[in-house]
């Protein structure tokens, strides 16, 4: 025991609780003085990658993405991370990751490289029939879609967006909004578009410059998708 009578584990105990505190103790207010990175990476720790499911679900928590096995996410992640269909950006602070951001320029081809894990794709599925049919359902519905024909505009979509809820008024969504719009600038891309079902996020995009250009439902969620020109400044 330590003095006090506090025994070793349960002083661990305690300072993890405090370190744990003082992480939940960051509000968004305090942001402005703190160091807020944004940027890519190509490799990303199995720590980083468990800590963005928990952001992710917590931000998203009726998603597809954020739903599945960690095992699948983390390999979605990765080649989020290292194709060259689409850029990856994290907002972090002192390692600590509080926003996500992937934009694809080819949706398809992301979709298609992640379901070559195919032990990842099928055991996810079978967890979400029995944990979240409607996310199931919504999958087999995606699955089953007709392609459509393509167009000769060069547009990017925004696959993933989310910001730890404790954050989302700091300002942290439209700094990913602006380093993704930069990136697709220099690759020569002409429009963004983007999906919600969620009505905040909505407000969000059309707050960016997105205009809502048409509704689409998938099983029984229907999404909002918005696009925005490039050239254009909101």
């Amino acid at each position: 025991p330590l003095h006090g009578g506090v025994n070793a584990k349960t002083a661990a105990r305690i300072a993890a609780m405090v370190r744990e505190t003082q992480l939940n103790s960051l509000e968004p207010r305090d942001l402005s003085s703190q160091s807020i990175q944004i940027g890519t990476s190509s490799e990303l720790s199995l720590e980083m990658i468990t800590a963005l499911q928990a952001l992710h679900r917590a931000a998203l928590p009726d998603d597809i993405m954020p739903n599945v096995l960690p095992c699948y996410y983390r390999s979605m992640l990765n080649i989020m991370a290292n194709t060259s269909d689409g850029v990856l950006f994290l907002a972090q602070i002192n390692h600590r990751p509080l926003g996500l951001c992937f934009l694809t320029l080819d949706a398809k081809s992301v979709n298609r490289q992640m379901r070559r894990d195919f032990f990842g794709f099928a055991t996810s599925l079978l967890r979400l029939l029995f944990v979240k049919p409607e996310l199931f359902m919504e999958i087999l519905v995606a699955i089953c879609e007709p392609a459509k024909a393509s167009k000769k505009e060069k547009n990017a979509e925004i696959f993933i967006l989310c910001v730890a809820p404790e954050y989302q008024s700091a300002g942290i969504g439209g700094k990913l909004i602006e380093c993704a719009t930069k990136t697709l600038k220099e690759k020569g891309v002409y429009s963004l578009i983007a999906r919600t079902s969620n009505a905040r996020a909505l407000s969000f995009y059309q707050g960016k410059g997105f205009q809502k250009i048409s509704d689409q439902k998938r099983w029984k969620r229907s999404f909002a998708v918005l696009k925005r020109d490039l050239n254009i400044t909101p």
